[in-house]
């Protein structure tokens, strides 16, 4: 089931994303009230306007949070956002970040599957406090599975060696996308 809801701290999800993308934090300072949100089906477009070196920088990424419900209550159990990669070698224009929750087997490595294509197997890059993090990065063949399949699912395994498996949905991500990149996002 996902909500549209955003969780109360998406901010800090976005913020990190920030942190690794190609903006030097400290030349740049948030404009007030400058954040845009708008949904395109179960993906959400998020745009965040900076001010650096005197010039307006926009650091926008495509997210969505997967999330079930326990005890009448909705519980994250996947975020995936699209933002510009930081990719020195020039290989890739974006990444996939994927939050994890913290219980993950991290030497069993993380599955994303979109469609009937095969799975993308990669290792988890770091944890911290909000979960464990995933970065992989966005080739034509990735692009393409993320455009052409309605849905997609990550694998994980959980330290007490249940296999998870969690189905998001792709409508709307294409729609998405083609914001995203009309907006010469950073």
């Amino acid at each position: 089931m996902v909500f549209l809801k955003l969780p109360y701290w998406v901010s800090s999800v976005f913020l990190c994303v920030l942190m690794v993308s190609n903006l030097n934090a400290q030349e740049a300072e948030v404009v007030e009230n400058d954040l845009i949100f708008e949904n395109f089906k179960d993906w959400t477009y998020r745009c965040q306007k900076y001010e650096a070196n005197s010039k307006g920088v926009n650091i926008c990424e495509l997210g969505q949070s997967v999330q079930v419900e326990q005890d009448g209550k909705p519980i994250e159990v996947l975020n995936i956002s699209l933002s510009k990669a930081d990719d020195k070698a020039g290989k890739v224009d974006w990444a996939l970040i994927i939050l994890t929750p913290l219980d993950v087997h991290l030497p069993s490595d993380f599955g994303l599957k979109l469609g009937a294509r095969k799975p993308i197997v990669t290792r988890y890059r770091n944890c911290t406090s909000l979960g464990c993090w995933v970065v992989v990065p966005v080739t034509a063949n990735v692009l393409a599975g993320l455009k052409k399949a309605r849905e997609g699912a990550g694998f994980f395994r959980l330290t007490d060696g249940q296999v998870v498996k969690v189905v998001f949905s792709l409508q709307g991500f294409t729609q998405a996308y083609n914001k995203l990149t009309s907006q010469g996002a950073n």
